[in-house]
């Protein structure tokens, strides 16, 4: 796992919790969340806030981004990309593990044309744990491809 950190300005985290910068980031990046994204953002208001963010960093890299419970199948559009680049073995792959593992793939999907990686954001004071560091792991060596773990940090 490779570890990066981003610095944001707290500010922000203000205006998520209003509720009003949510909005402004849907609008302004309609191909990085959906509304499934928006409906959970808005019903968990006091969370996602570290994961949009960096999802609009990695987006403004030129990424392609599917944001939190892409292996579910509520979210259709981000399993059939998700489908398109790691089939449905790893699909599989992923869901057997998160029930043996008791938790959740990365946080965040990342992919420009056929190549990919996972980013597992954490918050200030928020650190990986041991069943994530193992689950990673075995992510990392079924799919040959990096988690980054990207640590925010307030400026």
């Amino acid at each position: 796992m490779k570890e990066e950190k981003l610095s944001f300005d707290q500010d922000l985290k203000q205006k998520w919790l209003s509720g009003k910068l949510r909005i402004k980031w849907k609008k302004q990046s309609p191909d990085l969340f959906d509304e499934g994204d928006a409906r959970i953002a808005n019903n968990q208001s006091r969370y996602h806030f570290y994961e949009w963010l960096a999802a609009i960093h990695y987006y403004k890299l030129g990424f392609n981004v599917l944001v939190e419970q892409y292996i579910y199948n509520p979210h259709k559009r981000k399993l059939g990309i998700l489908k398109k680049l790691i089939g449905a073995d790893g699909i599989s792959f992923l869901r057997s593990k998160i029930k043996t593992s008791r938790t959740q793939p990365p946080d965040l999907f990342v992919y420009k044309g056929r190549k990919f990686f996972f980013v597992e954001v954490k918050g200030p004071g928020d650190k990986l744990q041991e069943n994530q560091k193992k689950f990673f792991e075995e992510i990392e060596r079924y799919f040959k491809a990096d988690i980054i773990v990207l640590a925010l940090i307030p400026k």
